[in-house]
């Protein structure tokens, strides 16, 4: 446990606590096993940032949830710790490379990194973006700290509890699309939309998470460009080396994804698309009729058959979204009516059981 000032926090998840185990994560500082490859539970970075559990691993980065103790809030933290190239030995906190060849494309990595953090901070106005607070250097690598998002991604409230509905699916692809058009303007692609990268928060937001960082992190050509390949949610021109990527590489991604989660089936991949469709236009005449025309286009296996830019695709969406409302308003309004937000109705009966 933890002691700030007159409370006890859970060291695992800072949770207000009056004995270990955890009710909220179960952590426990008599059962708790280390994993040299992360971070203690209660390291401390730049001084102020107490290290609690790990949120998430990928094949470049580490999350753990943290605490600011001069704020006195719960944050999240990513490290960046490419696992092919680097490793953390046991009692230790600072990486290593595994030899020169590593150390060159870690150090082009690790500015990267840093760079792609800098730049996502600069959409701190987006409400549809997570965070990024504070970027530094430390233990021989880079980090970030983010907003705490309290929720479920997409992925896992699926397989958790099924398909959504197409009201749930226009109101997600509302929200991660005007995510895509704010960071398309400034000519970056996220090139990584799938269910695990969108965030369904307690207070009914959608948030999209690690837009552009795994292919902007290592160098062009690296092979390792194949850790964010997700099959069945990479469009055709992803598996190509000089395939042409632009907007509607993240269209085809966020249509793939809300496929999945109106279907609970992981779409086809793309190769097998270009040979042989069929099967997969059966599975999409399951979808809802006002959606099907929509995601049919954003899915084409062809990049110039899909809409091409996102602000294209969001004026698809928000053409549904009107239709299914009955009401008039100007071309250009674009409506985002939060009165009656279905994914917080979801969220709060979820996490009500």
């Amino acid at each position: 446990m933890i002691t700030l000032g007159n409370k006890l926090l859970c060291s695992g998840c800072f949770s207000p606590i009056k004995k270990e185990p955890c009710k909220k994560c179960g952590y426990s500082s008599e059962s708790y096993v280390p994993d040299h490859m992360v971070l203690p539970v209660g390291s401390i970075l730049m001084g102020n940032f107490l290290i609690g559990r790990v949120l998430g691993k990928g094949g470049f980065g580490i999350t753990y949830q943290a605490y600011d103790v001069k704020y006195e809030h719960i944050i999240a933290i990513k490290e960046y710790f490419p696992v092919e190239i680097a490793l953390r030995s046991a009692g230790q906190t600072g990486l290593m490379v595994r030899n020169k060849k590593s150390a060159e494309m870690f150090q082009k990595g690790v500015e990267k990194f840093y760079n792609e953090a800098r730049f996502i901070s600069e959409f701190s106005e987006n409400p549809n973006i997570v965070k990024v607070y504070q970027l530094f250097y430390e233990n021989n690598t880079a980090y970030f700290t983010m907003e705490y998002l309290s929720g479920i991604t997409l992925k896992d409230y699926v397989l958790r509890c099924g398909c959504i509905t197409a009201e749930q699916a226009l109101f997600i692809a509302d929200r991660v699309a005007a995510a895509l058009v704010d960071i398309h303007k400034k000519n970056v692609l996220h090139r990584d939309v799938s269910p695990d990268n969108m965030m369904l928060c307690h207070d009914g937001s959608i948030k999209l998470l690690d837009f552009g960082a795994a292919r902007q992190v290592y160098p062009e050509g690296s092979q390792l460009l194949s850790v964010i390949l997700k099959p069945g949610f990479a469009p055709l021109e992803q598996y190509m080396r000089n395939g042409k990527q632009g907007p509607w590489t993240d269209i085809y991604s966020l249509g793939a994804s809300l496929y999945y989660a109106l279907t609970k089936q992981i779409p086809e991949d793309p190769q097998n698309r270009f040979e042989d469709d069929s099967d997969f236009e059966t599975a999409m005449r399951k979808i809802n009729p006002e959606l099907y025309g929509v995601m049919k286009r954003a899915m084409q296996v062809r990049y110039m058959d899909r809409y091409q830019s996102s602000q294209e695709f969001a004026d698809a969406l928000l053409a549904i979204r009107l239709k299914r409302k009955a009401i008039k308003v100007p071309a250009n309004l674009n409506v985002s009516d939060n009165t009656d937000n279905p994914v917080k109705r979801l969220i709060a009966k979820l996490f009500s059981n």
